[in-house]
């Protein structure tokens, strides 16, 4: 049930072998006595062949149906990735053009503090995209094997912390941490870049 094709069709000779050394008359001996035994060992070696040639086809059968679903679950996880990051990436693409547009049609009406304004956006757009196109280039080195990813522990509220620092749009006014909370296992890449977290 668990080996290879070879290792059970080997298993299917020597327990066809050991039932004629201890049971086929004459005993303790690789002789048959009789045809009547010869035939019943050759049946019983066919049978158990079978059995054997059977039980590996039903397992590579179960294999294949097995890695089809997983590519079928990885196809939707793509899909839904796929998704949600042309929102991500379509959010700032509409913000830098618009901003940028402004610039160039209105330069000469916009005030300074409205210039710097659209600026800073523009800026702001430009990091969020550069994070989002890291995150796909991050993808493919770690399904290609190129990035390891590597656990290790990591405390709460220095995560907490630089995580709200990384999304500057949220600026909340108070964070109340529990300082009690137990260390994280994170997972990290080869150069240091955290990629998820689990508890």
């Amino acid at each position: 049930m668990f080996f290879d094709i070879l290792p059970v069709l080997l298993a299917a000779v020597l327990s066809a072998l050991v039932w004629d050394f201890f049971f086929i008359p004459p005993r303790f001996a690789f002789s048959v006595g009789s045809t009547e035994d010869t035939i019943m060992l050759a049946m019983y070696f066919v049978i158990a062949s079978v059995s054997a040639v059977l039980t590996y086809k039903i397992r590579t059968m179960e294999k294949e149906e097995y890695k089809k679903e997983e590519k079928e679950n990885a196809l939707k996880l793509y899909n839904i990735l796929l998704n949600s990051l042309s929102h991500e990436l379509r959010t700032p693409i509409a913000t830098i053009i618009g901003a940028s547009d402004n610039l160039q049609t209105d330069n000469n009406k916009l005030s300074k503090e409205n210039k710097e304004e659209l600026v800073s956006e523009i800026s702001k757009a430009c990091l969020r995209l550069n994070r989002q196109v890291e995150n796909l280039l991050n993808m493919s080195r770690l399904e290609s094997g190129f990035i390891k990813v590597k656990k290790d522990w990591c405390d709460i509220n220095e995560l907490i912390y630089s995580t709200v620092h990384l999304l500057q749009a949220l600026k909340p006014e108070k964070m109340n941490v529990n300082y009690q909370i137990p260390a994280l296992i994170i997972s990290t890449t080869r150069n240091g870049e955290r990629e998820n977290s689990r508890r």
